[in-house]
């Protein structure tokens, strides 16, 4: 019995040392990473509280997606881009992703706007919105999510008209659309989020699920 009770204390005593050692690199590291945490708000200049989305752009810009505007970052101050009455202008106020092409343009998903371009060179914004005289027009104004994909595809997901696909040499979309009777369709017609892979496979987050 006392031979067992030795064993069983060292075994105890072995385990105790053995977690001690990999606990002091833990807490070492922690005690080095003192993060702080540097605010920007309204107060700074930032159109809105709620920041959506983010993307930093080709030249370094950083992008922010909010519920009142998209803002651009330069360093030093945000400029703001909201709808006007200008056809040249966002067309909607609500953002809700932020995607950059090859030519470095920027794609934006706006909550009943449709989808923008903006075309930096230029200064200046192209809408896409539903037409319901054009079947070949985005399926819906509120556009939750944006990729644009290794082919420079731009992949529009929405809510309530399914994914869309642009092509930019006409202007005009693809749509998938749910269809019950249809094997491989999707489950709903609300995309919420998009992403490629390193396989070059395209997710789509829904509310029935993923594709």
């Amino acid at each position: 019995m006392l031979d067992f009770k030795i064993i069983r204390f060292q075994h105890l005593r072995t385990f105790f040392l053995v977690h001690l050692c990999l606990l002091i690199p833990m807490i070492t590291l922690l005690a080095q990473n003192n993060y702080e945490f540097e605010q920007y708000t309204i107060r700074e200049g930032l159109s809105h509280n709620s920041v959506q989305c983010i993307l930093q752009d080709q030249q370094g810009f950083l992008w922010f997606g909010t519920e009142d505007g998209l803002n651009r970052y330069d360093g030093y101050g945000f400029k703001i881009f909201r709808p006007t009455e200008d056809s040249n202008s966002i067309s909607g106020i609500f953002i809700w992703d932020i995607a950059q092409d090859r030519n470095g343009n920027i794609w934006i998903g706006t909550n009943n706007g449709g989808l923008s371009k903006y075309n930096p060179q230029l200064d200046k914004f192209t809408n896409y919105q539903h037409s319901s005289t054009d079947c070949k027009s985005l399926r819906s104004n509120y556009v939750r999510s944006v990729l644009v994909d290794k082919d420079d595809n731009v992949w529009v997901g929405t809510y309530g008209g399914g994914l869309n696909l642009l092509d930019k040499t006409t202007n005009k979309f693809t749509c998938f659309l749910m269809d019950t009777a249809k094997a491989g369709s999707l489950a709903k017609n609300v995309i919420a989020s998009l992403y490629q892979d390193s396989k070059d496979r395209i997710w789509g987050g829904t509310e029935g699920g993923l594709h």
